[in-house]
């Protein structure tokens, strides 16, 4: 680890991305390339239906992609990440509850991204803004 002054007082600076954050990064970029691929197959059997795609549908897609370029962001040591995938997750979450999505799935969500950011803090100066 190294050192690193802050504010007058002398911290210890993380040496690498650690295991819970990289472990955090890998399941969720699993979980929404999962989710996904399953929305993908719904919006294409509804539209191959000749119906058009829902608003819910068409927003927790446009938020997954988000949530995919936010993760690949983070993955690169870059700040941005974070807030595109904040931004997205709401996005997202916009569409659960307009689709009528269990409240129990969107209150996972948001614990899950609020676990990220208790890991990632530590390692926040590592981030390139």
């Amino acid at each position: 680890m190294d050192r690193v002054a802050m504010g007058g007082s002398v911290v210890e600076k993380p040496s690498g991305r650690g295991f819970v954050l990289t472990a955090w990064l890998v399941v969720y970029s699993i979980g929404a390339l999962a989710v996904g691929v399953m929305l993908v197959v719904h919006a294409i059997q509804e539209l191959d239906n000749g119906r058009t795609l829902p608003i819910p549908v068409a927003l927790l897609i446009l938020g997954l992609l988000g949530e995919a370029i936010g993760l690949t962001g983070l993955w690169l040591w870059q700040r941005w990440g974070l807030s595109l995938l904040l931004i997205s997750v709401v996005v997202g979450l916009v569409g659960s509850v307009a689709g009528e999505v269990s409240g129990l799935v969107t209150a996972g969500r948001v614990v899950w991204v609020g676990l990220f950011v208790f890991a990632l803090m530590p390692r926040w100066e590592l981030f390139r803004a």
